[in-house]
C-alpha cells in the first residue's frame, strides 16, 4: 500500500510539473506555457505602504486605479485580463519565464476563512458550512484545510487553470477548482504582485 501511494504522489508531482510547462490548444495540440507581468510605471511590485502610496499619488494625477492594482501581478499569456483596459492606457504587458514565476509565486489563506466564516452557523457562512460537515470535517480540521488550499490553489493558478472574475481597483479576483473528498468546487482568489494568490472565499461554486 505504502509503495502504491508513493507512486501515486510521484506521478502527481510528475504531472504538476508538466502541466506548469505545456497546456492543451483550443484545437486540441500541445503548447508551451507563457506568461506575461502586468506593469504600470512608478509603481512597486512588493505590496505595502509605499506601494498603496504611488497609486494614491497617481490618481491624483488621472491615472487609473485598477491599471495600477494589476501592477506586477503575473498572469497566464492566454487567460489574462483584457489589454488594454482604457483608451490611453499607461500599462505594459512583459513576458516573464514560468521558472520566475514559480520562484517568487505564494498563497495565503487565513484559518478565520473556516474557523470564523465556514464553521460558523447557516446564517454567516451562508449555508456552505453544511457541504463541509457532509464531507466529515469541522473546526478542528481548519489549519490541515488551509495547508491543503494553499497547495490546490497554487498548483491550479501556476497551470493557469483559473477563471477571470470582477476587476477593480483592489486587484483581478480569480475561481480556481480544487478537489475534496472527490469533489471538484471553485475557490475565490484575489491576484496579487509577484504571484502572490489569497484565498478569499473557500466555496465559490461547484465546478462546471
Amino acid at each position: 500500500m505504502r509503495v502504491i501511494m508513493r507512486l501515486e504522489k510521484e506521478c502527481y508531482s510528475i504531472m504538476s510539473v508538466f502541466n506548469r510547462l505545456i497546456k492543451p490548444g483550443n484545437e486540441g495540440e500541445l503548447k508551451f506555457n507563457e506568461w506575461i507581468k502586468w506593469k504600470h510605471f512608478l509603481i512597486p511590485d512588493r505590496t505595502g505602504k509605499f506601494r498603496e502610496f504611488m497609486r494614491s499619488a497617481l490618481e491624483t494625477f488621472g491615472h487609473c486605479e485598477i491599471c495600477t492594482s494589476l501592477s506586477g501581478c503575473y498572469f497566464f499569456a492566454d487567460n489574462k485580463p483584457t489589454y488594454e483596459l482604457h483608451k490611453n492606457c499607461d500599462c505594459a504587458i512583459n513576458g516573464v519565464s514560468i521558472a520566475k514565476v514559480i520562484k517568487t509565486a505564494r498563497t495565503e489563506c487565513d484559518i478565520s476563512k473556516f474557523t470564523k466564516y465556514i464553521f460558523q452557523d447557516d446564517k454567516k457562512s451562508r449555508g456552505k458550512n453544511k457541504i463541509f460537515y457532509e464531507w466529515g470535517y469541522d473546526i478542528d480540521d481548519s489549519e490541515s484545510l488551509c495547508s491543503t488550499y494553499r497547495s490546490q490553489v497554487l498548483e491550479g493558478y501556476l497551470s493557469g487553470n483559473y477563471i477571470l472574475k470582477g476587476l477593480d481597483q483592489y486587484g483581478q479576483r480569480v475561481a480556481i477548482p480544487i478537489r475534496l473528498k472527490g469533489k471538484i468546487f471553485y475557490v475565490g482568489c484575489i491576484i496579487y504582485p509577484l504571484g502572490y494568490i489569497k484565498v478569499t472565499t473557500p466555496f465559490a461554486g461547484w465546478y462546471e
